[in-house]
Protein backbone atom coordinates (compact mmCIF):
# COMPACT_ATOMS: atom_id res chain seq x y z
CA UNK A 1 0.00 0.00 0.00
CA UNK A 2 2.51 2.31 0.64
CA UNK A 3 3.84 2.68 -3.16
CA UNK A 4 0.75 2.27 -4.91
CA UNK A 5 -0.15 4.58 -7.58
CA UNK A 6 -3.41 3.04 -9.61
CA UNK A 7 -0.96 1.42 -11.91
CA UNK A 8 1.75 3.00 -14.13
CA UNK A 9 1.45 2.74 -17.98
CA UNK A 10 4.56 2.71 -19.67
CA UNK A 11 5.22 3.97 -22.80
CA UNK A 12 9.00 2.59 -24.33
CA UNK A 13 10.35 4.42 -27.48
CA UNK A 14 12.03 2.12 -28.90
CA UNK A 15 14.60 3.36 -31.56
CA UNK A 16 16.21 -0.28 -31.48
CA UNK A 17 19.43 1.65 -31.15
CA UNK A 18 21.41 2.46 -28.28
CA UNK A 19 23.91 5.60 -28.36
CA UNK A 20 26.09 3.03 -30.58
CA UNK A 21 25.06 -0.49 -29.43
CA UNK A 22 22.83 -3.11 -31.29
CA UNK A 23 20.00 -4.44 -28.93
CA UNK A 24 22.07 -7.94 -29.13
CA UNK A 25 24.76 -5.81 -26.72
CA UNK A 26 22.24 -4.29 -24.40
CA UNK A 27 19.78 -7.38 -23.51
CA UNK A 28 19.38 -11.10 -23.56
CA UNK A 29 15.64 -11.28 -24.50
CA UNK A 30 13.67 -11.29 -27.82
CA UNK A 31 12.49 -7.70 -26.40
CA UNK A 32 13.56 -4.71 -24.33
CA UNK A 33 10.64 -5.10 -21.96
CA UNK A 34 11.08 -8.65 -20.95
CA UNK A 35 11.58 -7.49 -17.44
CA UNK A 36 8.30 -6.10 -17.38
CA UNK A 37 7.19 -10.00 -17.43
CA UNK A 38 7.85 -10.78 -13.50
CA UNK A 39 5.07 -8.09 -12.82
CA UNK A 40 2.08 -10.69 -14.94
CA UNK A 41 0.95 -7.86 -16.68
CA UNK A 42 0.00 -7.18 -20.74
CA UNK A 43 2.73 -5.92 -22.65
CA UNK A 44 1.53 -4.51 -26.34
CA UNK A 45 4.16 -4.55 -29.21
CA UNK A 46 2.74 -1.90 -31.74
CA UNK A 47 4.38 -0.72 -34.58
CA UNK A 48 4.86 3.22 -34.20
CA UNK A 49 4.39 3.44 -37.92
CA UNK A 50 0.78 2.62 -37.40
CA UNK A 51 -1.10 5.62 -35.52
CA UNK A 52 -4.31 4.01 -35.19
CA UNK A 53 -2.56 1.58 -33.80
CA UNK A 54 -0.61 3.00 -31.44
CA UNK A 55 -4.55 4.78 -30.17
CA UNK A 56 -5.71 1.64 -30.16
CA UNK A 57 -2.77 0.04 -27.83
CA UNK A 58 -3.26 3.70 -25.81
CA UNK A 59 -6.78 3.10 -24.99
CA UNK A 60 -6.32 -0.25 -24.21
CA UNK A 61 -3.70 0.58 -21.47
CA UNK A 62 -5.94 3.54 -20.14
CA UNK A 63 -9.15 0.81 -20.16
CA UNK A 64 -7.05 -1.62 -18.46
CA UNK A 65 -5.56 0.39 -15.79
CA UNK A 66 -8.69 2.22 -14.78
CA UNK A 67 -9.97 -1.56 -14.42
CA UNK A 68 -7.99 -3.35 -12.85
CA UNK A 69 -5.59 -0.92 -11.06
CA UNK A 70 -2.40 -2.81 -12.40
CA UNK A 71 0.60 -1.58 -14.90
CA UNK A 72 0.65 -1.73 -18.44
CA UNK A 73 3.48 -1.29 -21.11
CA UNK A 74 3.08 -0.17 -24.58
CA UNK A 75 6.42 -1.28 -26.73
CA UNK A 76 6.75 1.30 -29.64
CA UNK A 77 8.48 -0.25 -31.94
CA UNK A 78 10.01 2.89 -34.13
CA UNK A 79 13.35 3.92 -35.83
CA UNK A 80 15.84 7.18 -34.72
CA UNK A 81 16.28 9.29 -37.82
CA UNK A 82 19.35 10.76 -36.74
CA UNK A 83 21.85 9.90 -34.48
CA UNK A 84 22.36 10.29 -30.94
CA UNK A 85 22.93 13.81 -30.84
CA UNK A 86 22.99 16.14 -33.73
CA UNK A 87 26.49 15.89 -34.39
CA UNK A 88 26.51 11.81 -34.54
CA UNK A 89 26.31 9.96 -37.37
CA UNK A 90 24.49 6.64 -37.02
CA UNK A 91 25.93 5.15 -40.22
CA UNK A 92 29.57 4.49 -38.53
CA UNK A 93 27.84 1.25 -36.06
CA UNK A 94 24.48 0.58 -38.00
CA UNK A 95 25.21 1.05 -42.01
CA UNK A 96 22.93 -1.70 -43.47
CA UNK A 97 19.89 -0.10 -40.40
CA UNK A 98 20.57 3.23 -41.92
CA UNK A 99 20.28 1.95 -45.32
CA UNK A 100 16.69 1.60 -44.80
CA UNK A 101 15.75 4.52 -42.25
CA UNK A 102 17.00 7.29 -44.75
CA UNK A 103 14.60 6.44 -47.80
CA UNK A 104 11.53 5.67 -45.16
CA UNK A 105 8.77 8.03 -44.90
CA UNK A 106 8.10 9.58 -41.55
CA UNK A 107 5.06 8.27 -39.62
CA UNK A 108 3.26 11.57 -40.45
CA UNK A 109 3.60 11.36 -44.05
CA UNK A 110 2.70 7.34 -43.74
CA UNK A 111 -0.23 8.53 -42.07
CA UNK A 112 -1.39 10.98 -44.26
CA UNK A 113 -0.83 9.03 -47.37
CA UNK A 114 -3.14 6.56 -45.16
CA UNK A 115 -5.93 8.96 -44.46
CA UNK A 116 -5.90 10.31 -48.46
CA UNK A 117 -6.51 6.92 -49.47
CA UNK A 118 -9.49 6.90 -47.50
CA UNK A 119 -10.68 10.33 -49.06
CA UNK A 120 -9.67 13.33 -46.23
CA UNK A 121 -8.61 15.87 -48.79
CA UNK A 122 -4.82 17.60 -48.89
CA UNK A 123 -6.10 20.70 -47.91
CA UNK A 124 -8.01 19.21 -45.05
CA UNK A 125 -4.43 18.04 -43.79
CA UNK A 126 -3.18 21.04 -44.49
CA UNK A 127 -5.51 22.64 -42.03
CA UNK A 128 -4.87 19.86 -39.27
CA UNK A 129 -1.11 20.34 -39.32
CA UNK A 130 -1.28 24.45 -39.03
CA UNK A 131 -3.74 23.79 -36.08
CA UNK A 132 -1.03 21.38 -34.19
CA UNK A 133 1.57 24.00 -35.19
CA UNK A 134 -0.36 26.93 -33.91
CA UNK A 135 -1.10 25.16 -30.84
CA UNK A 136 2.63 24.11 -30.25
CA UNK A 137 3.73 27.58 -30.78
CA UNK A 138 1.29 29.13 -28.77
CA UNK A 139 2.49 27.11 -25.33
CA UNK A 140 5.97 27.80 -26.85
CA UNK A 141 5.18 31.50 -26.27
CA UNK A 142 3.81 30.92 -22.92
CA UNK A 143 6.46 28.86 -21.86
CA UNK A 144 8.96 31.80 -22.45
CA UNK A 145 7.01 34.04 -20.97
CA UNK A 146 6.85 31.92 -17.90
CA UNK A 147 10.82 31.51 -17.59
CA UNK A 148 12.01 33.34 -14.48
CA UNK A 149 16.16 33.70 -13.32
CA UNK A 150 16.63 33.78 -10.04
CA UNK A 151 19.02 36.65 -8.94
CA UNK A 152 22.64 35.41 -7.92
CA UNK A 153 22.99 34.55 -4.17
CA UNK A 154 19.24 35.84 -3.51
CA UNK A 155 17.47 33.52 -0.68
CA UNK A 156 13.61 32.77 0.01
CA UNK A 157 12.34 34.44 2.69
CA UNK A 158 9.89 33.55 5.13
CA UNK A 159 8.78 34.29 8.53
CA UNK A 160 9.68 32.86 11.42
CA UNK A 161 8.18 29.48 11.85
CA UNK A 162 6.71 28.87 15.36
CA UNK A 163 7.62 25.44 16.74
CA UNK A 164 7.08 25.45 19.44
CA UNK A 165 4.24 22.51 21.11
CA UNK A 166 1.67 23.50 23.56
CA UNK A 167 1.10 21.35 26.59
CA UNK A 168 -2.14 20.37 25.61
CA UNK A 169 -0.44 18.73 22.40
CA UNK A 170 2.21 17.24 24.15
CA UNK A 171 -0.91 15.48 26.69
CA UNK A 172 -2.11 14.28 23.47
CA UNK A 173 0.76 12.11 23.12
CA UNK A 174 1.24 11.06 26.31
CA UNK A 175 -2.75 9.74 25.72
CA UNK A 176 -1.97 7.99 22.38
CA UNK A 177 0.93 6.15 23.88
CA UNK A 178 -1.01 5.07 27.00
CA UNK A 179 -4.57 4.04 25.00
CA UNK A 180 -3.51 0.67 24.50
CA UNK A 181 -6.18 -1.29 21.77
CA UNK A 182 -7.90 -3.72 23.91
CA UNK A 183 -6.76 -7.72 23.57
CA UNK A 184 -3.40 -6.02 22.04
CA UNK A 185 -0.58 -7.83 23.80
CA UNK A 186 2.55 -6.03 24.03
CA UNK A 187 6.17 -7.34 24.25
CA UNK A 188 7.25 -7.09 27.40
CA UNK A 189 10.91 -5.61 26.52
CA UNK A 190 8.51 -2.74 24.07
CA UNK A 191 6.30 -2.05 27.05
CA UNK A 192 9.06 -0.65 29.23
CA UNK A 193 9.73 1.53 26.40
CA UNK A 194 6.52 3.06 26.15
CA UNK A 195 5.98 3.45 30.01
CA UNK A 196 9.52 5.07 30.33
CA UNK A 197 8.18 7.25 26.70
CA UNK A 198 5.33 8.17 28.97
CA UNK A 199 7.33 9.28 31.92
CA UNK A 200 9.75 11.68 29.46
CA UNK A 201 6.43 13.06 28.39
CA UNK A 202 5.11 13.44 31.43
CA UNK A 203 8.09 15.34 32.62
CA UNK A 204 8.94 12.72 34.94
CA UNK A 205 12.25 11.98 33.31
CA UNK A 206 14.46 14.18 30.59
CA UNK A 207 13.34 13.21 26.89
CA UNK A 208 15.85 10.79 24.51
CA UNK A 209 15.86 11.08 20.58
CA UNK A 210 12.95 8.45 20.41
CA UNK A 211 10.36 10.00 22.48
CA UNK A 212 11.47 13.37 21.20
CA UNK A 213 11.34 12.53 17.62
CA UNK A 214 7.60 10.56 17.68
CA UNK A 215 6.76 13.19 20.20
CA UNK A 216 7.42 15.94 16.95
CA UNK A 217 4.67 13.72 14.99
CA UNK A 218 2.66 13.60 17.13
CA UNK A 219 1.91 17.35 17.72
CA UNK A 220 2.20 17.89 13.56
CA UNK A 221 -0.83 15.13 13.27
CA UNK A 222 -2.89 17.49 15.70
CA UNK A 223 -2.05 20.79 13.56
CA UNK A 224 -3.42 18.26 10.35
CA UNK A 225 -0.28 18.09 9.08
CA UNK A 226 0.37 14.56 7.82
CA UNK A 227 3.32 12.39 8.50
CA UNK A 228 4.74 9.63 5.83
CA UNK A 229 7.45 7.88 6.66
CA UNK A 230 9.30 5.34 4.85
CA UNK A 231 12.76 2.92 5.17
CA UNK A 232 13.46 -0.92 5.42
CA UNK A 233 12.93 -0.59 9.40
CA UNK A 234 11.24 2.89 9.89
CA UNK A 235 8.26 1.38 12.06
CA UNK A 236 10.58 -0.14 14.75
CA UNK A 237 13.88 2.02 13.65
CA UNK A 238 16.50 0.10 12.67
CA UNK A 239 17.96 1.04 16.49
CA UNK A 240 14.98 0.20 18.36
CA UNK A 241 14.31 3.92 19.27
CA UNK A 242 11.41 5.03 17.04
CA UNK A 243 8.13 2.19 17.99
CA UNK A 244 5.59 3.77 16.02
CA UNK A 245 4.07 1.15 14.59
CA UNK A 246 4.01 -1.40 17.76
CA UNK A 247 3.50 -5.61 16.91
CA UNK A 248 1.16 -7.40 19.45
CA UNK A 249 3.11 -10.38 21.05
CA UNK A 250 -0.10 -12.61 20.81
CA UNK A 251 -1.55 -12.94 16.82
CA UNK A 252 1.11 -10.34 15.21
CA UNK A 253 -1.48 -7.61 14.63
CA UNK A 254 0.13 -4.10 14.64
CA UNK A 255 -0.53 -0.96 16.19
CA UNK A 256 -0.10 2.75 14.90
CA UNK A 257 0.12 4.63 17.47
CA UNK A 258 0.33 8.03 16.35
CA UNK A 259 -2.23 7.68 14.24
CA UNK A 260 -5.59 8.53 16.46
CA UNK A 261 -4.12 11.81 16.70
CA UNK A 262 -4.75 13.25 13.44
CA UNK A 263 -6.70 15.78 12.96
CA UNK A 264 -8.37 17.65 9.65
CA UNK A 265 -7.62 14.28 7.76
CA UNK A 266 -4.17 14.06 8.61
CA UNK A 267 -2.68 10.47 8.73
CA UNK A 268 0.57 9.39 10.53
CA UNK A 269 1.73 6.17 7.93
CA UNK A 270 4.92 4.77 8.24
CA UNK A 271 5.79 1.85 5.88
CA UNK A 272 8.99 -0.60 6.03
CA UNK A 273 10.21 -0.96 2.70
CA UNK A 274 12.70 -2.87 0.38
CA UNK A 275 16.37 -2.22 0.82
CA UNK A 276 16.32 -0.38 -2.76
CA UNK A 277 17.60 3.21 -1.80
CA UNK A 278 17.05 4.31 -5.69
CA UNK A 279 13.43 3.28 -6.06
CA UNK A 280 12.14 3.88 -2.41
CA UNK A 281 14.24 7.10 -2.22
CA UNK A 282 13.11 8.21 -6.02
CA UNK A 283 9.15 7.57 -5.08
CA UNK A 284 8.92 9.60 -2.18
CA UNK A 285 10.83 12.59 -4.20
CA UNK A 286 7.86 12.24 -6.24
CA UNK A 287 5.20 11.59 -3.49
CA UNK A 288 6.77 15.25 -1.54
CA UNK A 289 6.82 16.96 -4.84
CA UNK A 290 3.41 16.23 -5.60
CA UNK A 291 2.26 17.18 -2.02
CA UNK A 292 4.29 20.74 -2.51
CA UNK A 293 2.33 21.09 -5.61
CA UNK A 294 -1.39 20.11 -4.24
CA UNK A 295 -3.30 17.61 -2.90
CA UNK A 296 -3.11 14.51 -5.21
CA UNK A 297 -3.55 11.95 -3.00
CA UNK A 298 -7.41 11.50 -1.49
CA UNK A 299 -6.00 11.12 2.25
CA UNK A 300 -3.62 13.53 1.63
CA UNK A 301 -5.64 17.31 2.12
CA UNK A 302 -2.10 19.00 3.71
CA UNK A 303 0.29 20.28 1.55
CA UNK A 304 2.48 20.64 4.57
CA UNK A 305 2.94 16.99 4.86
CA UNK A 306 6.45 15.97 6.25
CA UNK A 307 7.41 12.91 3.86
CA UNK A 308 10.50 11.38 5.33
CA UNK A 309 12.73 8.91 3.72
CA UNK A 310 14.93 6.60 6.25
CA UNK A 311 18.64 5.42 5.47
CA UNK A 312 19.17 1.37 7.25
CA UNK A 313 22.66 3.06 8.24
CA UNK A 314 23.16 6.53 6.16
CA UNK A 315 25.92 5.35 3.78
CA UNK A 316 23.31 3.41 2.32
CA UNK A 317 22.16 6.48 0.75
CA UNK A 318 24.54 5.51 -2.02
CA UNK A 319 22.69 3.30 -3.68
CA UNK A 320 20.62 6.67 -4.50
CA UNK A 321 22.95 8.88 -5.63
CA UNK A 322 21.44 9.23 -8.80
CA UNK A 323 17.74 11.05 -6.83
CA UNK A 324 20.05 13.07 -4.39
CA UNK A 325 22.26 14.93 -7.57
CA UNK A 326 19.58 14.54 -10.03
CA UNK A 327 16.73 15.86 -8.69
CA UNK A 328 17.37 16.65 -4.47
CA UNK A 329 20.26 19.15 -4.61
CA UNK A 330 19.32 20.58 -8.14
CA UNK A 331 15.80 20.44 -9.49
CA UNK A 332 14.93 23.78 -8.28
CA UNK A 333 17.71 25.79 -10.11
CA UNK A 334 17.50 23.12 -13.12
CA UNK A 335 13.32 23.34 -13.17
CA UNK A 336 12.61 25.70 -10.75
CA UNK A 337 10.56 22.59 -8.64
CA UNK A 338 10.76 22.78 -5.01
CA UNK A 339 10.46 19.71 -2.96
CA UNK A 340 10.79 18.86 0.63
CA UNK A 341 11.84 15.94 1.11
CA UNK A 342 13.67 14.83 4.45
CA UNK A 343 16.01 12.55 4.61
CA UNK A 344 17.38 10.66 7.99
CA UNK A 345 20.42 9.38 7.69
CA UNK A 346 22.24 7.82 10.79
CA UNK A 347 25.85 8.91 11.22
CA UNK A 348 28.32 8.29 13.80
CA UNK A 349 32.14 6.98 13.92
CA UNK A 350 31.40 4.02 17.06
CA UNK A 351 33.48 1.25 15.69
CA UNK A 352 30.92 -0.06 13.60
CA UNK A 353 33.30 -0.26 10.37
CA UNK A 354 33.69 1.36 7.26
CA UNK A 355 30.27 0.85 5.61
CA UNK A 356 28.29 1.88 9.18
CA UNK A 357 30.08 5.04 10.41
CA UNK A 358 29.17 7.65 7.54
CA UNK A 359 26.40 8.54 5.66
CA UNK A 360 29.13 10.77 3.31
CA UNK A 361 28.36 14.12 5.41
CA UNK A 362 30.48 16.08 2.62
CA UNK A 363 29.00 14.77 -0.39
CA UNK A 364 25.81 16.81 0.79
CA UNK A 365 28.16 19.76 1.82
CA UNK A 366 29.31 19.33 -1.51
CA UNK A 367 26.15 19.75 -3.53
CA UNK A 368 25.05 22.72 -1.49
CA UNK A 369 24.85 25.83 -3.38
CA UNK A 370 22.17 28.71 -4.10
CA UNK A 371 20.10 28.04 -1.03
CA UNK A 372 19.48 24.87 -2.19
CA UNK A 373 18.59 22.50 0.74
CA UNK A 374 19.45 22.47 3.84
CA UNK A 375 22.02 20.24 6.24
CA UNK A 376 21.65 19.39 9.61
CA UNK A 377 23.75 17.36 12.29
CA UNK A 378 21.40 17.86 15.30
CA UNK A 379 22.95 16.90 18.90
CA UNK A 380 19.32 16.86 21.45
CA UNK A 381 16.46 15.71 21.37
CA UNK A 382 14.70 19.16 21.53
CA UNK A 383 16.36 20.06 18.34
CA UNK A 384 15.37 16.99 16.48
CA UNK A 385 11.68 18.34 17.98
CA UNK A 386 11.99 21.74 16.42
CA UNK A 387 13.55 20.98 13.41
CA UNK A 388 11.44 18.43 12.09
CA UNK A 389 8.47 20.69 13.16
CA UNK A 390 10.42 23.73 11.03
CA UNK A 391 10.59 21.61 8.00
CA UNK A 392 6.99 20.16 8.01
CA UNK A 393 5.46 24.18 8.82
CA UNK A 394 7.69 26.39 6.83
CA UNK A 395 6.56 28.36 3.78
CA UNK A 396 9.70 27.53 2.25
CA UNK A 397 9.95 24.19 0.91
CA UNK A 398 13.38 22.71 0.91
CA UNK A 399 15.12 19.40 1.09
CA UNK A 400 16.27 18.44 4.13
CA UNK A 401 18.67 16.45 4.87
CA UNK A 402 19.81 15.43 8.68
CA UNK A 403 22.52 13.33 10.18
CA UNK A 404 21.11 11.46 12.69
CA UNK A 405 22.01 8.77 15.82
CA UNK A 406 22.83 5.85 16.61
CA UNK A 407 24.73 5.54 20.01
CA UNK A 408 22.83 8.95 21.27
CA UNK A 409 20.07 7.17 21.12
CA UNK A 410 20.38 6.15 24.80
CA UNK A 411 23.38 8.23 25.80
CA UNK A 412 21.97 9.29 28.81
CA UNK A 413 23.73 13.13 28.04
CA UNK A 414 21.73 13.37 25.11
CA UNK A 415 18.71 14.25 26.56
CA UNK A 416 16.44 17.26 26.99
CA UNK A 417 13.88 18.10 29.23
CA UNK A 418 10.03 18.23 28.15
CA UNK A 419 10.34 21.92 28.61
CA UNK A 420 12.20 22.73 25.77
CA UNK A 421 9.52 21.09 23.13
CA UNK A 422 7.01 24.11 25.01
CA UNK A 423 9.58 26.79 24.32
CA UNK A 424 12.56 28.01 21.83
CA UNK A 425 12.99 27.04 18.51
CA UNK A 426 15.35 24.83 16.24
CA UNK A 427 19.14 26.65 16.87
CA UNK A 428 21.74 26.58 13.97
CA UNK A 429 24.33 27.36 16.68
CA UNK A 430 24.33 26.19 20.36
CA UNK A 431 26.48 28.08 22.52
CA UNK A 432 28.62 26.53 25.44
CA UNK A 433 27.33 27.76 29.48
CA UNK A 434 31.30 27.61 30.12
CA UNK A 435 32.11 30.89 31.75
CA UNK A 436 33.51 32.87 28.81
CA UNK A 437 36.57 34.71 30.75
CA UNK A 438 37.63 31.65 31.28
CA UNK A 439 38.14 30.27 27.90
CA UNK A 440 41.53 29.52 26.06
CA UNK A 441 40.27 27.47 23.26
CA UNK A 442 37.47 27.35 21.45
CA UNK A 443 35.99 24.58 19.84
CA UNK A 444 33.69 24.30 16.96
CA UNK A 445 31.94 20.72 16.31
CA UNK A 446 28.90 19.18 15.37
CA UNK A 447 26.71 16.45 16.57
CA UNK A 448 27.38 12.78 18.23
CA UNK A 449 31.80 14.30 18.84
CA UNK A 450 29.91 16.80 21.09
CA UNK A 451 29.21 14.42 23.89
CA UNK A 452 33.09 12.77 23.71
CA UNK A 453 34.36 15.96 24.18
CA UNK A 454 31.79 17.04 27.22
CA UNK A 455 32.33 13.95 28.77
CA UNK A 456 36.21 14.07 29.06
CA UNK A 457 35.98 17.97 29.91
CA UNK A 458 33.28 16.94 32.83
CA UNK A 459 36.44 13.88 33.70
CA UNK A 460 39.45 16.72 33.67
CA UNK A 461 37.15 19.25 35.46
CA UNK A 462 38.31 22.13 32.90
CA UNK A 463 36.67 25.49 32.26
CA UNK A 464 38.73 26.64 29.82
CA UNK A 465 37.80 24.96 26.65
CA UNK A 466 34.14 26.20 25.48
CA UNK A 467 31.93 23.04 22.63
CA UNK A 468 30.40 25.19 20.56
CA UNK A 469 27.75 23.26 18.38
CA UNK A 470 27.20 24.01 14.51
CA UNK A 471 23.96 22.27 14.12
CA UNK A 472 22.89 23.69 10.65
CA UNK A 473 25.45 23.23 8.45
CA UNK A 474 23.93 24.65 5.49
CA UNK A 475 22.71 27.47 5.04
CA UNK A 476 25.78 28.28 6.71
CA UNK A 477 25.01 30.04 9.97
CA UNK A 478 27.22 32.75 9.50
CA UNK A 479 25.20 35.28 12.04
CA UNK A 480 24.96 33.32 14.74
CA UNK A 481 28.30 32.07 15.13
CA UNK A 482 29.70 36.18 14.36
CA UNK A 483 27.27 36.43 17.74
CA UNK A 484 28.70 33.89 19.76
CA UNK A 485 32.73 34.00 18.53
CA UNK A 486 32.49 37.35 19.59
CA UNK A 487 32.33 36.64 22.97
CA UNK A 488 35.31 34.62 23.08
CA UNK A 489 39.15 36.63 23.68
CA UNK A 490 40.52 33.76 22.58
CA UNK A 491 40.87 33.96 18.49
CA UNK A 492 42.26 30.45 17.65
CA UNK A 493 38.96 28.37 16.94
CA UNK A 494 39.43 24.38 16.42
CA UNK A 495 37.23 22.31 13.91
CA UNK A 496 37.01 19.40 15.68
CA UNK A 497 35.59 16.28 13.69
CA UNK A 498 35.40 12.55 13.52
CA UNK A 499 35.55 11.68 10.30
CA UNK A 500 38.76 11.55 7.89
CA UNK A 501 39.95 15.21 6.92
CA UNK A 502 38.70 14.90 3.65
CA UNK A 503 35.21 14.10 4.57
CA UNK A 504 33.01 15.22 6.95
CA UNK A 505 31.97 19.14 7.41
CA UNK A 506 35.82 20.25 7.24
CA UNK A 507 36.20 21.31 3.85
CA UNK A 508 32.68 23.16 4.29
CA UNK A 509 33.79 24.99 7.88
CA UNK A 510 36.81 26.11 6.09
CA UNK A 511 35.26 27.60 2.75
CA UNK A 512 32.84 29.31 4.74
CA UNK A 513 35.44 30.68 7.74
CA UNK A 514 35.36 34.18 8.27
CA UNK A 515 38.81 35.73 9.03
CA UNK A 516 37.70 38.02 11.40
CA UNK A 517 36.52 35.10 13.67
CA UNK A 518 40.34 34.50 14.37
CA UNK A 519 42.22 31.08 12.87
CA UNK A 520 41.10 28.28 11.96
CA UNK A 521 42.30 24.86 12.93
CA UNK A 522 41.83 21.28 11.91
CA UNK A 523 41.57 18.48 14.58
CA UNK A 524 40.49 15.15 13.39
CA UNK A 525 41.50 11.82 11.72
CA UNK A 526 44.01 12.13 9.02
CA UNK A 527 43.02 11.74 5.49
CA UNK A 528 41.75 8.27 4.74
CA UNK A 529 40.20 6.48 1.26
CA UNK A 530 38.02 4.82 3.30
CA UNK A 531 35.37 6.15 5.68
CA UNK A 532 36.27 4.68 8.68
CA UNK A 533 38.68 1.80 10.38
CA UNK A 534 37.72 -1.81 10.22
CA UNK A 535 38.40 -2.98 14.07
CA UNK A 536 36.74 -1.28 17.06
CA UNK A 537 40.18 -1.73 18.73
CA UNK A 538 42.03 0.79 16.27
CA UNK A 539 38.68 3.31 16.00
CA UNK A 540 38.74 3.74 20.42
CA UNK A 541 42.84 3.90 19.80
CA UNK A 542 42.52 6.55 16.59
CA UNK A 543 38.71 8.70 19.13
CA UNK A 544 41.23 8.80 21.89
CA UNK A 545 43.90 10.41 20.10
CA UNK A 546 41.41 13.21 18.81
CA UNK A 547 40.32 13.91 22.09
CA UNK A 548 43.44 14.10 23.63
CA UNK A 549 44.53 16.72 20.97
CA UNK A 550 41.72 18.70 21.94
CA UNK A 551 42.24 18.87 25.81
CA UNK A 552 46.25 18.16 26.07
CA UNK A 553 48.72 20.70 25.91
CA UNK A 554 49.86 19.58 22.25
CA UNK A 555 46.38 20.51 20.70
CA UNK A 556 48.22 22.14 17.06
CA UNK A 557 45.19 21.29 14.81
CA UNK A 558 46.03 22.80 11.18
CA UNK A 559 45.82 27.01 11.37
CA UNK A 560 44.27 28.43 8.78
CA UNK A 561 44.93 31.78 7.96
Amino acid sequence: PAFHAGGVIHFVLNNQVGFTADPVDAFAGAYCTDIFKQLGVPIVHVNADEIEACWTATRFAWAYRKQFGKDVVIDLLGYRRWGHNEGDDPTFTQPKLYEKVRPHAVPADVYAEKLKAAGVTAAELEAIEKAYADELAEAFEIAQKGITTKAKGEKATASKTETMAEAGMVKKVVSAWSDQPKDFVINEKVGKVVDERIAMLSGEKPLNWGAAETAAYGCLLQEGISVRMTGQDVQRGTFSHRHAVLVSAADGSKWNVLNSLGAKGATASFYNSALSENAVMGFEYGYAHARSKDALYAHARSKDALVVWEGQFGDFANGAQVVIDQFLSSAETKWGQTNHLTLLLPHGYEGQGPEHSSARLERFLQLCAEDNMRVVYASSPAQIFHLLRRQAKSSVKKPLVVMTPKSLLRNPAAVSPVSELLNGSFMPVIADSVDARNVKRVVLCSGKVYYDLLARREADKRSDVALVRVEELYPWPAAELTKVLGGYKSKDVYWVQEEPRNMGAWSHVREYWNEEWGYLHYIGRPASASPAVGTTVRHNAEQKALVDEVFGDSAQGRKVA
